[in-house]
């Protein structure tokens, strides 16, 4: 009954706070040390009429006035520490509530460090987001480091009384100041009192905005060997959360410097990752123009007849024109050279020529042709398709790739519409040709089937016989000999007005002569031996032909 009556009176009595009662003893003390001599001078003077009475008393209250004005001064010695780190705290709280952020932090942090003594380490501050740590170099500087606070470090400073963790308090906690071995046991305390040691901490408070923590400021022990007193605890929590609110503009600056540095970052990879497709797409288009440099190397010799110099332009002017093209060839008469050459000049040089030769194998089946890696579709993408002879296809293949270039569906489901310039070569005339077509693909071609480059026989080009048996000798020469083979003025005569009937027929002849060839030029009987004799229609002297042709010098 007595026990739970006084334990109501004590619920009823308010907390006394023990800071006010410290502070208290402390200016009775100074009161009483002070003033009692005054007082009791003031007693013995009056009573021995000494002096008069109204002097007395005048003199006794002005020394007791000086005492009171001076008892903050007159109690100094008996602060914690002699009061030096808690008038530095509050130091410290001004700089940082009449300065700005930038300018208030770095002072606080310097004198804290000053009070600390002469080679004390810099008072930290931990901020967790972002995870940095701010700290002053000598010279007052403001410094900042990445790294992290030990988890264990943090749980303690919540659980502190005022928010602050003093070095005693984590001796005590780990319990290490009499029991060696039982931290010699705990490998997991190790690192704590190390970092502990390592750093000389005084005290460790929680910088807690909006009831989270946000970051702790770490006070250097220094020179002091006393321990932290609960209003010393109370001052640090103040200069806590004093740096709480400066530091919050300061973290959000500091965000804001980390997104920049991350996006910079990125920018910077998004830019080489950039220059580096620019250089693929650049090495790209010069290989595709090698290789249609490579296909057109025989269309430069035998253009000169009126005829192939138009079915040349017509050529080139609808491949500029980016429309799909038709093209008739003679038989005997390779057209990819021609093709190769137009596409050089036309808007998508830089990109893929690919030539199908419809007959083969391969591409008879429409899983060739739907493939995602092989189709020549997706190939040919951006670039040029040429088809040769593309009726010889079966038809489910040819409703395919018609519809494929209507609808501009890559056979890749990810890859962008596609983007086909489409050339075939065809056997036969126009009429013939569209009708061997399934009329979806002849649908494509409409304009261009109405109006097919045509290309010229051999026959009908007796400008361009010269020019390209020349060709014809330089190449297999340099092919099966490995050096320059010349021919006679009336051998080439010979050769000229042969009447082949297509250019497979007249490269045969050539590649018999340069076999049989035994001087270094070809000579007027082994065209005769490889040749036989001239028609019956011929009437003219091969032999009084002003030509001299030698390319063994």
């Amino acid at each position: 009954m007595w026990r739970s009556l006084v334990a109501r009176l004590r619920m009823s009595v308010p907390q006394i706070d023990e800071v006010v009662v410290a502070s208290a003893k402390r200016r009775i003390l100074v009161i009483a040390l002070f003033g009692g001599p005054v007082v009791v001078t003031g007693v013995m003077l009056s009573v021995g009429h000494v002096l008069p009475t109204t002097a007395v008393t005048a003199m006794t209250a002005l020394a007791a006035l000086i005492v009171g004005v001076s008892v903050a001064k007159l109690e100094a010695p008996l602060r914690p520490a002699r009061g030096r780190w808690l008038d530095a705290a509050e130091q410290a709280i001004r700089a940082i509530v009449e300065c700005r952020p930038e300018e208030g932090v770095p002072k606080a942090l310097a004198t804290m460090r000053h009070v600390a003594g002469r080679g004390a380490v810099s008072t930290e501050l931990w901020w967790f987001s972002p995870a940095r740590c701010y700290s002053v170099d000598t010279a007052g500087y403001l410094r900042s480091t990445s790294g992290a606070l030990p988890a264990w470090l943090i749980r303690q400073v919540e659980q502190a009384r005022e928010a602050t963790l003093s070095a005693d308090d984590v001796g005590a906690t780990l319990q290490c100041t009499n029991k060696i071995q039982e931290l010699a046991k705990r490998p997991d305390l190790r690192p704590i009192v190390q970092w502990y040691e390592e750093r000389s901490i005084l005290a460790i408070s929680a910088i807690v905005v909006d009831g989270a923590l946000e970051g702790v400021v770490v006070l250097p022990r220094g020179e002091r060997d006393e321990p932290v007193t609960l209003e010393e605890s109370r001052a640090f929590r103040r200069l806590a959360d004093a740096f709480g609110g400066a530091m919050q503009s300061i973290a959000r600056c500091a965000r804001s410097e980390e997104r920049e540095k991350v996006t910079q970052r990125r920018m910077e990879t998004a830019r080489d990752h950039l220059d580096k497709v620019d250089r693929h797409v650049e090495w790209d288009g010069e290989r595709h123009i090698a290789n249609a440099e490579f296909l057109a190397e025989s269309a430069n010799a035998g253009v000169y007849s009126p005829d192939m110099r138009i079915a040349v332009e017509q050529l080139q002017h609808r491949v500029r024109m980016d429309a799909p093209v038709a093209l008739i060839a003679a038989l005997g008469v390779s057209p990819v050279a021609h093709i190769a050459q137009a596409h050089l000049k036309g808007p998508r040089r830089r990109a893929p020529l690919i030539v199908v030769d419809c007959a083969a194998h391969r591409y008879q089946d429409e899983l060739c042709w739907s493939s995602a890696t092989k189709s020549p579709l997706q190939l040919a993408h951006r670039g040029t398709l040429v088809l040769l002879i593309p009726s010889s296809l079966p038809a489910s293949v040819q409703i395919y790739i018609a519809d494929a270039l209507s609808t501009r569906r890559a056979p890749h489901a990810q890859s962008d519409p596609l983007d086909v310039a489409l050339i075939v070569a065809l056997p036969a005339a126009p009429e013939g040709a569209s009708s061997s077509l399934h009329p979806r693909l002849a649908a494509r071609l409409r304009d261009a089937l109405a109006a097919p480059v045509v290309l010229p026989p051999l026959g009908a080009r007796a400008e361009d016989l010269r020019s390209i048996v020349l060709a014809m000798i330089a190449q297999e020469a340099i092919h099966h000999r490995g050096a320059p083979l010349g021919i006679e003025p009336t051998a080439l005569a010979y050769l000229v007005n042969y009447e082949a009937a297509s250019e497979p027929e007249l490269r045969g002849i050539v590649v018999r002569l340069v076999d049989r060839a035994i001087a270094p030029r070809i000579s007027f009987a082994d065209v005769l031996a490889v040749a036989g004799h001239a028609k019956s229609g011929e009437s003219r002297d091969c032999r009084e032909q002003p030509l001299s042709v030698d390319f063994s010098a």
